[in-house]
């Protein structure tokens, strides 16, 4: 009854006019709030008839089950939007707004997501549970906590200053590169190496970078310092924290709970020493204060960031988040052309297409290890077989006897 009234209320008639029940301003205005009553109307029905009926349960089981297929799908729609959102606008404060500080730009959303953690706590909203509490306790943090917390600070300061030296485009080909500094953080680590398929894949990855890299037409040394070290950070970061959230069954909640704070304090240091002195000399923390909706817009985009970057690696691997990130880049240079008039030359252009290539052949390899050893042995027989009989062409009757 109540969203019927509702319904006649925002509909605009005559007679809703006439009583004195229409709030809405314009034809459009009234449809959307038409809209949402008839949901709620067919909401409250919806309920009434599954708890008469008895299947309300049955129905919340249902709904549970959907919402674990849904959710990293969600989650991966989300991560595609709201990464790139957060890029771009970052680079359009540093640069249009003439804050060129990505140590305080970085804090922002790390701030914002301290905050959302401690409220959550505070409230009760979300907890911590007493398990993860006795595993961070004491050296426990020390070895868990700061080690992820500075890669985190480390990839997000260094991926916003990467803006100020190389173009929007150039920054997400060189994103590319990761799978092979993934396989030297692997060798490094004493990790299981990948599949010599997906080694050969990592040299096509680092030819099309070196190509891209003498194809950049405003590339500086310092510039490409930057990028590589965010690419380093985050690829170490992102197995890291796979393995915080996969095999210590840490949540997304816990997680945030315990990086934010001391990613926030990382980063705040070396902020206050390089930063705030100019910030405050050039006053350019009226910033805050002249335009606090892109500051907050900041801050929002970078608390989603970090609940779906969590949410994906735990709902899915880090694979996925690397695919993930090559999608969201290529769109990025699409960006790059289109809105800020950025130019590639045509072998920047090609050494991209290669590391491409070599980026989903190594992703490949790695999901379908069959595949990559079906290559491999075919490789093996065409290549290893022909070497042996040039060689017994070339050394005579001792090597065949041999």
């Amino acid at each position: 009854l109540t969203s019927a009234m509702g319904y006649i209320s925002v509909s605009g008639d005559s007679l809703a006019r006439d009583l004195g029940l229409s709030f809405a301003d314009s034809a459009e205005e009234a449809r959307t709030y038409q809209l949402g009553f008839m949901l709620m109307l067919s909401a409250t029905i919806t309920w009434s008839v599954l708890e008469r009926t008895g299947h309300l349960a049955e129905a919340a089981k249902f709904v549970a089950s959907a919402w674990e297929v849904v959710q990293p799908l969600a989650a991966c729609a989300a991560f595609m939007f709201v990464g790139p959102a957060l890029m771009l606008l970052n680079k359009h404060i540093m640069q249009d707004h003439d804050f060129p500080f990505p140590l305080t730009l970085s804090g922002v959303g790390v701030l914002a997501s301290s905050l959302l953690a401690f409220v959550g706590s505070w409230t009760g909203m979300a907890s911590v549970n007493k398990e993860t509490q006795d595993m961070l306790s004491g050296p426990g943090y020390t070895r868990t906590v700061w080690p992820i917390a500075a890669l985190r600070a480390t990839t997000l300061a260094t991926g916003n200053a990467a803006y100020l030296y190389l173009s929007l485009g150039f920054v997400q080909m060189l994103k590319a590169f990761t799978p092979s500094v993934i396989l030297i953080v692997m060798l490094f680590f004493g990790v299981k190496r990948p599949t010599r398929a997906a080694v050969w894949c990592v040299f096509i990855i680092v030819s099309g970078t070196v190509v891209e890299v003498r194809g950049e037409l405003h590339a500086t040394a310092f510039g490409i310092a930057v990028m590589m070290c965010s690419i380093v950070s985050e690829a170490v970061n992102t197995v890291m924290t796979q393995r915080l959230l996969q095999d210590f069954r840490f949540s997304e909640f816990e997680t945030m709970y315990y990086l934010a704070p001391a990613s926030l304090l990382l980063l705040s240091v070396p902020a206050g020493v390089f930063e705030w002195g100019e910030l405050v000399r050039r006053e350019r923390y009226m910033l805050f204060v002249d335009h606090p909706g892109v500051v907050l817009a900041a801050a929002l985009l970078g608390v989603g960031v970090n609940f779906l970057t969590l949410i994906v690696v735990k709902a899915t691997s880090s694979v996925t988040v690397k695919i993930l990130n090559t999608l969201r880049c290529i769109g990025l240079v699409a960006v790059g052309v289109v809105f800020y008039g950025e130019t590639h030359s045509p072998a920047q252009l090609f050494g991209y297409g290669v590391s491409l290539v070599g980026f989903i052949g190594y992703n490949y390899f790695q999901l379908f290890g069959d595949r990559a050893q079906a290559v491999e042995e075919w490789v093996d027989r065409r290549f290893y077989c022909k070497g042996r009989e040039v060689a017994a062409t070339t050394a005579g009757p001792a090597f065949v006897q041999q």
